[in-house]
């Protein structure tokens, strides 16, 4: 009676199993021509089905395989029907179809044999027939499993290709979705040595700089070479958008892209635009300054002396309401001097090397925050005159609307003087001097060093006196130290912004001609030729000289020597092995207004600018 009873529930476990295989088939047999392999897993399953119900032996794993069997045709029906939303042709998918149909296909001729024996062989060999079954119950196990690790890979893949943005925050971009309309040129990063091709484009309006990477460098190697400048968020910084797709053949980065540049903003806008954007480039650039410092971003030291050259800021734009935009690899080892020297060299008449003051000589964001705050309610030039006049200028640093250039052989001038050069001959018109106007004392010494063109050293000196100045001597070395007699900083400030127009106009002169004469250098150095296995000195001294009885700067100025002493009078020429020695009398320095910022000028001054300036004669 039991054996009967097991015999029942095992046939109606298998009618059941079979009923449900062969509804899963019906559903996606009309599915077998869009996807691939589907019609041969078909088949095969309808062909191993067959079998199975042939063999009267051990109905119990006939029953566990015909269930693997409907459990994995629904699996199928399930990742198809997905898959078919996502991509019906799915490389991995149709690579474990294959896998799959090669299974059922192994056995299905294992169990067509067995099912053509004899009744009388598949009696004596019944036993081997259990193993048959559960094996090939493993095996479809083992083919279900990796079927199913085919689909979750293909669904991440799918979902992946879907994503809009990636772990860092970043868009990922299509080329379709950009609008490309302009070749910019070539762009190298100052930070590493990936280089690309930047092209202008718009994304859904909005103005983008796309950085297209050559086939030698990856998207994520440059972003791991911007790992610190692309987490700023602040508004003056020019910001990462995106990164191409993972799709995309073509590896490339998206900006955000400022339409104007500094230079043409500066040439076209309105007059008192010119005023107001300028002062509030100090004011943002200063607040940028202090958010990166406190991000640990990595922009100079406070207390280093830096030059400026060419490589500060060099791509300033601004945006359309005029306020500051920059690139945050542009901001690597910048301070707040290299904004100054930035607009000062946007243009550079006649070609002259040019130069701005150093970081730590001052701070004038305060002043051009107090005078942004009073034209933004007093917009009248003469209104804007009148409070300039009335400020206590020797306490105000303003910003710069000048620049630095040297003399190019020595004139005999002294600090504070003003004229132009002749542009035939290169000589020094005097027209006159600062202190005609300005009465309080507008001159100060300092001193800097050097070593090997590296800016060691700053300090302030009451006046020039008599010194001794040691030099350690290494071999290769180049040491130099200057002593200079230069207008203070807001003295220079109230001439550009006060006089500077009215002289020009009184003499005739166009304004960009005007020269001050900043300062005058006394430099001296010292260079090693000598190796670590040469002999050499070890040590140096120079000597300056006192003033004369009319306090004036002897010269010579001073002397070397190769002993501590000094001597009140110029001793004989020093040669000292492997070293050469060197001093320079009356390097002059000059204050120069750009073409960058005589609408500055001239947008606080009653008097406009003539159309047509006067150049200094011949």
């Amino acid at each position: 009676m039991r054996l009967s009873r097991c015999r029942r529930i095992s046939t109606e476990d298998v009618l059941a199993h079979t009923s449900a295989a062969l509804t899963l088939i019906q559903n996606f047999s009309s599915l077998a021509g869009s996807v691939p392999c589907l019609s041969a897993v078909i088949g095969s399953t309808l062909s191993l089905i067959s079998a199975i119900e042939k063999i009267k032996d051990d109905r119990e794993r006939c029953v566990h395989l015909l269930g693997r069997i409907s459990a994995l045709l629904g699996d199928v029906n399930r990742a198809i029907n997905v898959d078919l939303s996502l991509d019906s042709a799915n490389t991995s998918l149709t690579v474990s179809l294959i896998e799959l149909y090669s299974t059922l296909d192994r056995i299905n001729a294992d169990l067509q044999e067995f099912t053509h024996k004899h009744s009388l062989f598949r009696f004596l060999y019944r036993g081997s027939v259990s193993t048959k079954l559960q094996r090939h119950t493993w095996a479809i196990d083992e083919v279900s499993r990796s079927f199913n690790r085919a689909v979750l890979i293909a669904i991440l893949r799918r979902l992946d290709g879907q994503s809009i943005f990636d772990s860092r925050g970043l868009r990922l971009f299509r080329i379709t979705e950009l609008g490309l309309y302009r070749v910019r040129g070539a762009w190298k990063a100052r930070i590493s040595r990936i280089s690309a091709r930047e092209w202008d484009g718009t994304w859904e309006g909005r103005a983008v700089t796309v950085r297209v990477l050559g086939q030698e460098h990856s998207v994520e190697e440059l972003l791991r070479s911007l790992a610190t400048t692309s987490a700023c968020r602040h508004p003056n910084i020019i910001q990462l958008i995106g990164r191409s797709h993972p799709c995309e053949p073509q590896q490339f980065v998206v900006l955000d892209r400022s339409p104007i540049k500094a230079s043409h903003y500066f040439a076209k806008a309105d007059v008192p635009l010119r005023l107001h954007s300028y002062l509030q480039m100090f004011v943002d650039y200063e607040d940028l300054i202090a958010y990166l410092r406190s991000v640990q971003f990595p922009v100079a030291d406070i207390d280093k002396v830096y030059d400026h050259d060419s490589t500060c800021l060099p791509s300033l734009f601004v945006k359309e309401d005029g306020t500051l935009a920059l690139q945050a690899e542009d901001l690597v080892d910048a301070d707040v001097g290299c904004l100054i020297h930035r607009l000062c060299t946007l243009f550079n008449i006649d070609d002259r090397p040019t130069m701005t003051r150093r970081a730590n000589d001052s701070d004038c964001t305060e002043s051009a925050q107090a005078l942004l705050s009073f034209i933004s309610s007093h917009p009248g030039q003469h209104e804007i005159s009148c409070h300039l006049q009335g400020c206590r200028l020797d306490s105000v640093d303003w910003p710069d609307v000048w620049c630095y250039s040297w003399f190019q052989s020595p004139v005999s001038v002294e600090v504070g003087d003003y004229g132009y050069m002749r542009p035939q001959t290169a000589n020094f018109t005097r027209l006159g001097n600062i202190s005609e106007f300005i009465y309080r004392d507008a001159f100060q010494w300092h001193t800097r060093a050097y070593v090997d063109n590296t800016p060691t050293e700053y300090e302030y000196l009451v006046g020039w006196s008599s010194r001794t100045w040691s030099f350690d001597l290494e071999p290769g070395a180049f040491v130099w130290r200057a002593v200079a007699n230069q207008i203070k900083m807001t003295v220079e400030g109230e001439f550009y912004w006060l006089h500077a127009y009215a002289t020009a106009q009184r003499h005739g002169i166009d304004l960009r001609y005007l020269i001050l004469v900043d300062g005058v250098n006394y430099r001296w150095s010292i260079k090693s030729k000598a190796t670590p296995d040469s002999p050499f000195e070890d040590q140096a001294y120079f000597h300056q000289l006192p003033l004369t009885p009319d306090r004036k700067v002897p010269d010579p100025f001073g002397y070397w020597s190769i002993g501590p002493e000094a001597m009140y009078t110029p001793s004989p020429e020093v040669s000292l092995p492997e070293m050469i020695l060197g001093s320079w009398y009356a390097h002059l320095l000059l204050a120069i207004v750009t073409d960058t910022t005589l609408g500055i000028l001239e947008a606080k001054t009653n008097i406009p600018l003539e159309e047509q300036k006067t150049r200094p004669r011949s």
